[in-house]
């Protein structure tokens, strides 16, 4: 089992500690403490999202992107996005000399993701609604028809329109987001260095523990990509499709189970309460 791991995982080329060495950094950051706020943030997020909607009996939304529209959580939609972004931008990994750039795009990303919201409420019934930065709806944009672009002094009470764009800067950026996270949790999470090796050269336990773990939250992140692909790129090749997927939250689920797996990765890497560290 350790010579098949060691052989499926890449070897870190250690880029960030040569990056140290030669004085590019300003500062020192905690690689590891950083880990474990983007592993909390992306686990507690579905639950902050849902749970009050499941335990007051309200609308549950269709993706955990319409929260954007769902009062005071729409706000923390937005800011633990932000967070995250952030986050992930500010860290440095050793893995690999693309790694850097790659949490770079992948912050872009989820900026992305919380300031250009997806379309519609996410909630059936639900007569008017109001976002958070950017956008607001009305039930009857007759009655409050949108203004021009140009907010006048005397029209700051007026109802925006979502931009046409919005949507599709959204689902793209919300896609790579995806693909980083399974790039992250099946390349970047797993590679191994000199001291994870034994003397028989084959990996040790700890390091064979740790990456069938990263494996198993790629499958759910790949899983959950595969099921909503088939969803929603299924009618254009004929596929049959779930059609109560929107009326059971299917997204919402599938979107929590890919979100909180990239999160459980990124604890194990950050060595949360010491979960499977080197020994």
């Amino acid at each position: 089992m350790q010579q098949l791991m060691k052989a499926a995982a890449p070897r870190r080329h250690m880029a960030g500690r040569a990056d140290r060495a030669s004085g590019e950094a300003a500062f020192e950051l905690n690689v590891r403490r950083l880990a474990r706020w983007v592993g909390l943030i992306a686990v507690l997020l579905p639950f902050v999202l849902i749970l009050p909607s499941v335990w007051s009996d309200t609308c549950v939304r269709d993706s955990i992107s319409h929260h954007y529209y769902a009062g005071f959580r729409g706000s923390l939609f937005v800011a633990s996005l932000c967070v995250i972004g952030t986050m992930m931008v500010v860290y440095r990994g050793d893995s690999f000399p693309w790694e850097n750039r790659l949490t770079n795009v992948a912050g872009a990303l989820v900026f992305l993701v919380a300031l250009f919201p997806t379309s519609g409420h996410g909630c059936d019934g639900e007569a008017e609604f109001t976002a958070r930065p950017i956008v607001s709806f009305a039930a009857q944009p007759e009655i409050m028809p949108p203004v021009d672009e140009t907010i006048l002094p005397d029209q700051t009470d007026a109802v925006f329109a979502l931009r046409s764009y919005s949507e599709t800067i959204h689902v793209s950026a919300a896609i790579l987001f995806f693909v980083f996270l399974l790039i992250y949790s099946t390349y970047v999470f797993p590679a191994w260095q000199a001291e994870d090796e034994g003397d028989d050269g084959r990996l040790k336990r700890y390091k064979v523990g740790r990456n069938l773990f990263y494996y198993a939250m790629s499958a759910l992140i790949l899983l959950s990509l595969l099921v909503i692909g088939h969803q929603f790129a299924g009618p254009s090749f004929g596929w049959e499709v779930d059609p109560d997927w929107n009326r059971n939250n299917r997204l919402l689920w599938w979107e929590s189970v890919a979100l909180i797996a990239f999160g459980a990765g990124w604890l194990v890497k950050g060595r949360l309460f010491g979960l499977m560290p080197e020994r």
